[in-house]
């Protein structure tokens, strides 16, 4: 049955708030409401964010003013932390906020099962693009379901139409190259996890490959001109990304979306005024259809704002370069390590210019250094050099109630069973080819999960060879991404495919949840993420019968909990980006100016950039055995289907060794 959200309604403008002052901006600025984020469990750990005490004023302050305020709670939970998390998801509620933005599934179940007084709105960071998602978020208990930013207007307009549960998505700001949710590089490359706040920004270094520069960074996100339409379809709330930009900023770009919304036939003006946000170029991304020009901006400087140029000289309070652009006492510059690390923003104490070279005095010039990148980004003005003003309110009540959160967060330990005997492994393994099952031995393995699109999926049912060799032992993965237009496909294909009698699949994102009915088998891949018990709880309701656990997860977070349904991977090429984005660089090695490897690959219409060092448990299978973990899989995706290299890697299988050259992920060191 068709739903409509309703479309005369004005659409809520959503603001970011990093610092308090740049809530006052939002709120001078006219949003309707704002995102912020406490001092753990956010996606931008590095923002100065909000402590609980801050918010007990804010929040009434905000409600004073008629302006809701949202809290991003959007990232993967430990076992380990899921106390400290319902403390402060405990405390959220008695302040009143309006909503928790939330990405693990875990914190869903706990909310709605102990906390059902908070509002739940379903994170970029779950990755829901199609109305499959959507319907997911609804049946889980969401609110909100905020739209990952890769979806055209077009499938947005069809989303909208199938649902009355409010929708969210991104109108303007900084764009992450990978899916939201579904990166993997700065885990890879330090344990330092993107889906836990901690992004390194990879995507924004510098590559060499057969081309040179940042071959995966993004423009800005600028839809300003499509406001009346995306107004017109429905959609709740438009969003503003910049939890770590400045007051300056905020004020500029909430402002100009304000006049937008609000005088909609002034748009071109408005267009005009954004160009000089102190972001990078813009782009609308796929919002007119999926095309990639004028995406990527290989050529520029990792940095926002206005490119000032490269210091030539450091002193212990001043950084010295050639540039033609005015800086004022005052202004705000962001330098940008010329070796791809995040960059560090600061205010310019005073500043003169002498035979071209402009000398700008800063508080502190540690880690800056010749040659590294210099970006204008805030100018002096009223709303940097206005005191921030002091909330006269009434603070919201609000208690910590240490036993209740320990209570709850008790229910979700698991009791491992010990294990004195060896156990038995059930082996499987994954492949992105049709070609691998004419090389495997099915009798070495428990079953074959076939990583596939519609058109291999379909190639398999009809090769009576391969269906009678491999039929009842195939798992099939369903693509990370699948459109609204491709939803009726591949919902003809599961039924092909079970009438074929192939009853398992595993899925990789929320939205096939609602694909796979009994009497199908449902299994979830890493990308579904499982880092606590309490979201096993909810794939467990599913009717889960394998659960496979992250890639990003470590061996004490592992030792936590009970595995009697888990599949590990203890052999993979890492995807460590998933985009609709294509790179500018052809499919090849590519190397960062970190000297990291990786390749770049297509498949199911997507672009993944894998990791050039496999991942490989292999040595340490006796050790998971210890913890119970008995399914494993050794993934031959993203290599070339060859005997020899199967037999390579089922041979360190059997003999429990190291594969060289490989790398454990977080599984020792520890994810961040």
């Amino acid at each position: 049955m068709t739903r409509m959200s309703n479309p005369s309604a004005q659409p809520e403008l959503l603001a970011p708030a990093g610092t308090l002052e740049s809530f006052h901006a939002a709120l001078d600025a006219g949003a309707n409401a704002v995102y912020l984020g406490v001092q753990d469990f956010n996606a931008r750990i590095r923002a100065k964010n909000f402590s609980l005490k801050t918010l007990t004023f804010v929040v009434p302050y905000a409600h004073k003013q008629k302006v809701k305020v949202y809290v991003t709670f959007n990232t993967l939970i430990k076992q380990s932390e899921l106390k400290a998390a319902v403390e402060i998801l405990d405390q959220l509620g008695q302040i009143g906020v309006d909503a928790v933005i939330v990405q693990d599934l875990g914190i869903v179940e706990i909310v709605k099962r102990h906390l059902p007084k908070l509002k739940l709105h379903g994170s970029t960071q779950m990755a829901i693009h199609n109305s499959a998602g959507v319907d997911i978020a609804e049946e889980l208990g969401l609110q909100r379901a905020i739209l990952a930013r890769e979806l055209t207007m077009r499938e947005i307009e069809r989303i909208s139409q199938k649902t009355s549960l409010e929708l969210e998505v991104f109108v303007h700001g900084a764009l992450c190259y990978s899916f939201s949710g579904m990166c993997l590089a700065s885990s890879y490359l330090g344990g330092m996890s993107g889906n836990r706040g901690r992004c390194t920004q990879v995507c924004r270094r510098h590559f060499d490959g057969q081309q040179q520069g940042r071959l995966f960074s993004p423009k800005d996100l600028s839809t300003i001109e499509m406001i009346p339409r995306i107004a017109k379809v429905g959609i709740k709330s438009l969003k503003i990304e910049g939890r770590l930009k400045g007051a300056e900023y905020i004020h500029a770009v909430v402002s100009a979306y304000r006049r937008a919304i609000d005088n909609p036939e002034q748009i071109p003006e408005f267009v005009e005024e954004l160009k000089k946000d102190f972001g990078r170029e813009k782009t609308p991304l796929f919002m007119h259809g999926v095309q990639q020009e004028g995406i990527i901006q290989s050529g520029c400087t990792a940095g926002t704002g206005i490119y000032l140029g490269r210091i030539s000289g450091v002193t212990r309070d001043a950084v010295f370069l050639p540039t033609r652009e005015p800086v004022e006492a005052g202004d705000t510059i962001r330098i940008q390590p010329s070796g791809g690390m995040p960059g560090r923003s600061c205010k310019v104490v005073n500043s003169s210019t002498k035979g071209g070279i402009l000398e700008c005095v800063v508080s502190d010039t540690a880690q800056m250094s010749v040659n590294d990148a210099v970006h204008l980004t805030g100018r002096k003005s009223s709303v940097s050099g206005a005191s921030v003003p002091k909330i006269h309110v009434k603070p919201a009540k609000c208690n910590q109630r240490i036993v209740k959160a320990s209570a709850i967060a008790k229910q979700y330990n698991q009791q491992r069973q010990a294990h004195h005997k060896p156990l038995d492994d059930m082996l499987y393994v994954k492949v992105d080819a049709l070609e691998w099952l004419y090389l495997l031995n099915p009798e070495e393995f428990s079953g074959v999960m076939l990583a596939c699109d519609v058109q291999s999926a379909g190639n398999f049912i009809v090769d009576s060879r391969l269906l009678n060799l491999w039929g009842d032992k195939i798992i099939v993965c369903l693509p990370p991404f699948i459109a609204q237009s491709e939803m009726h496909v591949w919902r003809e294909m599961v039924a092909k495919l079970a009438s074929k009698g192939i009853s398992r699949l595993c899925a990789s994102n929320i939205g096939q949840l609602a694909f796979i009915e009994k009497p199908l088998q449902l299994w979830t891949d890493y990308l579904l993420w499982s880092m606590n018990a309490a979201a096993h709880q909810v794939y467990s309701r599913f009717n889960a019968a394998k659960i496979a656990c992250s890639f990003e997860d470590d061996l004490r977070n592992l030792k936590r909990l009970n595995h009697k349904k888990t599949l590990c991977y203890l052999f993979a090429s890492a995807p460590l980006f998933i985009s609709r984005i294509k790179p500018d660089v052809a499919e090849d090695v590519v190397v960062s100016n970190m000297q990291d490897s990786f390749f770049v690959a297509r498949r199911y219409g997507l672009y993944y950039l894998v990791g050039g060092r496999p991942m490989s448990l292999m040595h340490k299978r006796d050790t998971l055995h210890e913890l119970g973990i008995t399914n494993f899989v050794i993934d031959l995706s993203f290599m070339t289907p060859r005997k020899k290299s199967v037999r390579a890697v089922v041979k360190a299988y059997h003999q429990k060794a190291k594969i060289p050259e490989s790398v454990m992920f977080n599984f020792k060191r520890g994810l961040v």
